[in-house]
């Protein structure tokens, strides 16, 4: 796609267009920077013009994104996008689009604290991606209710959606979702104060994290206070010898262990 942006290859506008959002989809997630907004907002722009509902519905949604992951978030501009953004999909019948915007707004819920209306809006979200059949939908789904859950203090329902989810990663290789999961594990445990376990989950979680880079996951995850309390703590040297064992576990026995 940069080729067709940087080499002078000649195509439509259309493709251009095309090409221009896919790299700053891809970018987004390894590196989000807000300054795409703009030319974001250009592409959707042009879909609009071009009838391309489904287009455009791609570039809101990664608009509604990038400003939530600004430093301090935008919520009402996020807000503004991600319901233009369903409401796109939801003209299209399409509900795959629905839900992968639908976990966008129950994240931005969460993110303002709004437990209940983030937990209904994840809950439909689940339901749907089930009916779908779309196991990594379903995973993405069942992480964001996980930390609802957690924010509600509702360990043991956050429990069985991460490893849900967990099972659901490891059997269709989704490393990422394995890691998420393990975040989400990682909270659990804290909350029941088994420090050293909730290291080496963090730990392996950690290295997943490495390898693959997503910045733009680690900046919408909810874990970050929990791992600052615990550094804070009497049992911060504990937690750190727990996490720096985590990460030398391979994906087989950091999954046996969240699941033991």
């Amino acid at each position: 796609m940069q080729r067709v942006l940087d080499d002078g290859i000649e195509a439509s506008d259309r493709a251009r267009s095309i090409a221009r959002m896919e790299v700053l989809a891809v970018g987004m997630w390894r590196k989000p920077d807000p300054a795409a907004i703009e030319p974001l907002t250009e592409c959707a722009a042009f879909f609009h013009a071009q009838g391309d509902r489904l287009t455009e519905a791609k570039a809101r949604s990664g608009i509604g994104l990038l400003h939530l992951l600004k430093d301090p978030p935008d919520f009402d501009a996020a807000d503004e996008s991600l319901q233009r953004a369903l409401d796109l999909a939801e003209s299209l019948n399409d509900p795959v689009g629905g839900v992968i915007v639908g976990l966008m707004i129950g994240r931005a819920y969460l993110m303002r604290g709004d437990v209940p209306n983030a937990s209904e809006t994840l809950d439909a979200s689940i339901s749907v991606s089930r009916n779908i059949g779309d196991r990594l939908l379903i995973a993405s789904a069942l992480n964001a209710r996980g930390w609802a859950a957690i924010l509600a203090e509702d360990l043991r329902t956050a429990d069985q959606y991460f490893r849900e989810e967990l099972l659901i990663a490891s059997t269709i290789g989704h490393e990422p979702g394995i890691g998420y999961a393990l975040e989400g594990l990682f909270a659990v445990s804290s909350g029941h104060s088994d420090i050293e376990r909730a290291g080496q989950l963090l730990g392996a979680a950690d290295s997943i994290r490495q390898r693959k880079g997503n910045s733009a996951a680690a900046t919408l995850s909810f874990h970050g206070k929990l791992i600052q309390q615990i550094e804070q703590s009497a049992h911060a040297a504990q937690f750190e010898n727990g996490r720096n064992a985590g990460r030398s576990l391979d994906i087989a026995a950091a999954v046996e262990l969240a699941l033991s």
